[in-house]
């Protein structure tokens, strides 16, 4: 938390943020005081902080730090600043906010009296910055020292046998491993696994310090949450605020998974707590307004957020970035489009400046060397070498292939239906929706860094090998793929042999997943490219893992990260064998729901069933931008919402214009899909001329325009 905080404004912060950690493992055996002293004085050192660099814009933001810190410490220094704070405001004409004086007159606990550190700081008369920083220095070069000293004497007791003592030493490898996680299925499980362990070692949690306590139990729920254990997750959550109800961080967390389980009511709560503790807090705001979207301009949070935005210069980078882009939808609800437009622009503008951070300076993967990626991807991979090398692996193994229904892979490109889709199918008895923490990347990376020692590279390397000296390589990759994915907890406990893989990054890898995989089934997922794109910059995508998609932040990046993953998928089309691909329509899906969900359920395989026609229903977590509208039933609202913003969106639509192919697409046939030669035989591709009413008008063209018309009419009716 407090890592988080300094991360942009104090070179000590790396001090301050494990000595923090490994002085919450120490207090956990010997002092239960200790780190809730620490805590307090930390916001007291950032609140002292904010009001030296910022001055009065930054008085709610300190006024909600030094309430965090009375709540840990009643003792601590916050009430000096309190009282210093309310003599300046004083002179203003103003006072300190309810809250605050609500804080200050809660009734202090008797407690063993320590020297107050003074920091001699004021919001009038601040020292200079180098001052402040060098004080600074000197706490932090304290922190090291107990730092090193919480190591030593955390080693000595567990040696000689001390359970407490062993559960923060465990507490404190867990919590480097679950900050350094890259990949959900090769560290989180090693994290729950830590933080269980803790947890029998200490047999009444009572016995230790609330705060060290409390992160022990959150840290668990959000290592759960990562693999789709969100029902655990909750409960563990739970148990973290009922400990620690001021700490605003864990109502946050379970907020977060309460809502990606679907409990709106339940995590709106949560959001209120939180902002009743600190109303700066925009991620709790950012929950909130998800689970309950203004839709009015008398609503209090409109004052709220622009109370945020005003006040940007206390807020982190992030916390600004979900400023704007909540402004932006709010505004955008009540028809202010010049207004939620500049929000707009502003929230993606951090949002990518916020993404630069996080990679330290270096830049991303460009448009040349993505192209370049791709380009490779596809030479590798022609239909004729991916028949040859299939029919190589046949003719090695003693055996037949093994053809029972395996998983399905939903490909293409964010806000495209394809969370959408993944709920149609798991909504199925039989399949399981395992989400975007899947293995199959993991798998190819594993592979590849063994290809690599023999100096095979990707992907030339994997096709040299199947096709010379292990024709079985593919099968092992998807032998490997299938062995960890059934370990996976959700699915082995779900009861359910099959299972949607919703990795969307895989669109990279579909030639890939169907040699190693001939009983997979692979849906892309495609709708309009303006909505795709559009949808895309309207969304949030700088938080956690997806820091990756720098793309999402500019038009020009848009239509060149569209534009490659279009052409990609163009190829597999045209490549993949008969039946193992089908492309969904999104607009098509929306407006004959039926007709094309019992055609997706046909290409997996699996018998109707008419929960698919009520996805919406099913009590499973979602992870994705797409949350809130799966719990929905299907509607057609957001499918031209791009058109409120067409003249601002002209370099987006140009430049999909020029550079994404159009025309129908082979695999959108089913049944009685044509083989890669037959569609190339045909160039009127009758099929789907008949199945989009026209001689060639594509299917997606033939649906959008009954689509237009049947909006239309609804919004005349409205």
């Amino acid at each position: 938390c407090f890592k988080t905080r300094f991360r942009h404004n104090f070179t000590m912060r790396s001090c301050v943020g494990l000595a923090l950690a490994l002085l919450a493992a120490l207090a956990l055996a010997r002092d239960v005081d200790l780190v809730d002293e620490i805590a307090a004085e930390a916001n007291c050192m950032h609140a002292d902080f904010v009001l030296e660099k910022h001055g009065e814009p930054g008085i709610d933001g300190a006024e909600g730090l030094l309430r965090e810190a009375l709540a840990r410490d009643p003792h601590s220094r916050a009430r000096e600043l309190f009282d210093a704070l309310r003599a300046y405001l004083a002179e203003k004409g103003r006072g300190l906010s309810a809250a605050s004086e609500e804080a200050l007159a809660a009734p202090v606990p008797s407690k063993r009296a320590l020297p107050p550190p003074s920091s001699g700081l004021t919001p009038k008369a601040s020292p200079s910055a180098t001052t402040a920083a060098e004080r600074m220095e000197r706490k932090a070069a304290m922190l090291v020292k107990a730092e090193a000293t919480a190591k030593q004497q955390l080693s000595l007791a567990a040696a000689n046998g001390d359970g407490l003592a062993r559960a923060s030493l465990i507490m404190t490898q867990a919590m480097e491993l679950q900050q350094g996680d890259v990949d959900s299925y090769t560290s989180t499980p090693k994290v729950i696994a830590l933080y269980r362990e803790a947890l029998s070692l200490i047999p009444d949690l009572s016995m230790v310090n609330v705060e060290a306590a409390a992160s022990l139990l959150d840290n668990l729920g959000i290592a759960l949450r990562a693999v789709d254990r969100v029902d655990e997750a909750i409960v563990e959550q739970r148990r973290a605020v009922e400990i620690n109800p001021h700490e605003t961080r864990h109502r946050m967390n379970l907020a977060g998974s309460l809502f990606m389980a679907g409990q709106t009511a339940a995590a709106a709560v949560q959001c209120r707590a939180a902002l009743k503790i600190n109303p700066m807090n925009a991620k709790a705001l950012m929950i909130l307004n998800s689970v309950e979207p203004i839709t009015s301009a008398d609503d209090e949070r409109i004052a709220l957020l622009h109370r945020h935005a005003a006040a940007t210069k206390e807020l982190t980078l992030e916390e600004r970035t979900l400023t704007h882009f909540d402004l932006y939808r709010a505004l955008d609800k009540l028809k202010q489009l010049d207004e939620a437009w500049d929000h707009l622009m502003t929230g993606n503008k951090l949002a990518l400046e916020d993404m630069t951070i996080s990679n330290k300076g270096q830049p991303y993967l460009g448009e040349e060397a993505q192209d370049d990626s791709l380009r490779r991807i596809a030479h590798a991979f022609p239909a004729e070498v991916i028949t040859k090398i299939r029919k190589g692996a046949d003719d090695t193994r003693l055996s037949g292939a093994d053809y029972t229904p395996g998983p399905v892979f939903v490909v293409g490109a964010y806000r495209s239906g394809s969370t959408l889709t993944e709920s149609i199918l798991s909504s199925h008895s039989l399949v399981y929706g395992a989400g975007e923490n899947t293995a199959f990347g993991p798998v190819l990376v594993h592979y590849q860094q063994q290809l690599a020692m023999s100096g095979r590279g990707f992907p030339e390397g994997f096709v040299s090998s199947a096709l010379t000296d292990d024709p079985l390589l593919f099968e092992k990759i998807g032998e490997s793929y299938m062995t960890i994915m059934r370990q996976n907890p959700q699915i082995s406990s779900s009861g359910k042999a099959r299972w949607v893989d919703k990795s969307l990054g895989n669109f990279r890898y579909a030639g890939i997943v169907a040699l190693a995989l001939p009983s997979a089934r692979i849906v892309h997922t495609l709708r309009s490219a303006p909505a795709t794109c559009f949808s895309m910059l309207t969304q949030h995508f700088t938080q956690g893992r997806a820091s990756g998609r720098y793309f999402t932040c500019s038009q020009e990046q848009l239509v060149n990260h569209y534009a490659g993953l279009a052409k990609m998928m163009r190829h597999w089309d045209t490549t993949l064998p008969s039946g193992q691909m089908l492309t969904i329509h999104y607009e098509e899906l929306v407006t004959h729901q039926e007709v094309v969900s019992r055609r997706l359920l046909d290409f997996a395989g699996l018998k109707w069933e008419n929960a698919a026609l009520s996805f919406h229903t099913q009590e499973r977590a979602v992870a994705t931008a797409s949350l809130s509208q799966v719990r929905k039933p299907m509607y057609i609202s957001s499918l031209e919402s791009w058109r409120r913003y067409e003249t601002r969106l002209r370099p987006l639509v140009d430049g999909l214009e020029k550079r994404v192919e159009k025309g129908p697409w082979r695999t959108a046939v089913w049944p009685n899909q044509p083989t890669p030669k037959e569609w190339a035989a045909s160039p009127s591709h009758p099929e789907v001329a008949k199945e989009a009413g026209g001689d060639r008008d594509s299917v997606e063209e033939a649906v959008a325009t009954e689509m237009l018309n049947e909006a239309a009419a609804s919004s005349s009716q409205d």
